[in-house]
């Protein structure tokens, strides 16, 4: 069993996946502080325990989760370097702006990346 967190407004949902992607939601829908949004104007951000499958199906559709992705080529220090990866046994093209490499990383390093900012060959 995994955890999802579910952003609802007056019992509607509006997303599903990790809490901090239901946070992003939470400011791309509404102008309000996170805070008031909740306390006062009727969101809710509410875990749920999901099988194993049934998380991996929801976290692959939420583009603000994040993915480890093994590099195949160095990171050499550029905030907009295009590398190829490895996420889930497929290659793929990752922007290094949305990842957390450190300068030095080297071929074979994970790094964590929004899936947002993963695209296919």
């Amino acid at each position: 069993m995994k955890t999802i967190y579910t952003l609802t407004h007056e019992g509607k949902t509006l997303h599903r996946g990790e809490e901090n992607s239901c946070y992003i939601q939470l400011q791309k829908v509404q102008s309000l502080s996170a805070d008031r949004a909740i306390r006062h104007e009727g969101y809710k951000i509410e875990p749920q325990q999901v099988t194993d499958s049934e998380a991996a199906e929801i976290l692959k559709a939420d583009k603000y989760a994040e993915t480890e992705c093994r590099l195949l080529q160095n990171w050499e220090g550029y905030s907009n370097q295009r590398l190829k990866a490895e996420c889930e046994g497929q290659q793929v093209i990752i922007d290094t702006y949305a990842t957390r490499p450190v300068t030095g990383t080297q071929i074979g390093d994970t790094v964590k990346c929004m899936n947002l900012y993963i695209s296919n060959l």
